[in-house]
């Protein structure tokens, strides 16, 4: 499996899920593991979704699909809202067992009465200023893992090293 890089401290394994797509071109081309949805959400400690809001997508991660996320996961969505079930998400977020940066939700604009206002775990941020604090957060840092984005040593899931790293907590 070839890694991706972030620096040259901190590599990554980049996992994929495309129906669509053959995974030895895929894998060849770019270096990504194309796997089943199931198993990419069970071994990924960041979940970024990058997927059109079809019929075949809406509501694609669901109460079954987050539970599969390992416990302090974060899923990343600068797709569409419609892509992940917003009570399934709010419920996992308020518990504190999965993080989030959200670019899109559901409803937009948010209702002042939504949860994501008062979520420690939650993140809504446009996501181009939060990828280059992410960005400037990982020189120099020391950390390999399996992830589908990157590092969890590089989101340390507290409120202090959110708001550390400029992002709400």
């Amino acid at each position: 499996m070839r890694r991706g890089s972030v620096s040259t401290n901190c590599s990554f394994e980049i996992l994929g899920y495309d129906p669509t797509l053959e995974p030895k071109s895929v894998h060849r081309q770019y270096g990504v593991e194309l796997v089943e949805l199931d198993q990419l959400l069970r071994r990924s400690e960041i979940v970024s979704l990058h997927a059109p809001l079809i019929p075949a997508t809406t509501g694609m991660l669901g109460p079954e699909q987050l539970v599969l996320m390992r416990d302090g996961a974060t899923i990343v969505n600068t797709a569409r809202a419609g892509l992940l079930a917003t009570s399934a998400l709010e419920t996992e977020l308020i518990s504190g067992r999965l993080f989030a940066i959200l670019d899109v939700t559901d409803p937009e604009p948010l209702p002042a009465s939504s949860p994501y206002g008062a979520c420690r775990t939650c993140s809504l941020r446009r996501i181009s200023p939060a990828l280059s604090v992410l960005r400037s957060s990982v020189s120099g840092r020391r950390c390999s893992t399996r992830s589908s984005a990157t590092s969890k040593d590089v989101l340390r899931r507290t409120p202090a090293h959110w708001a550390e790293l400029g992002l709400r907590a």
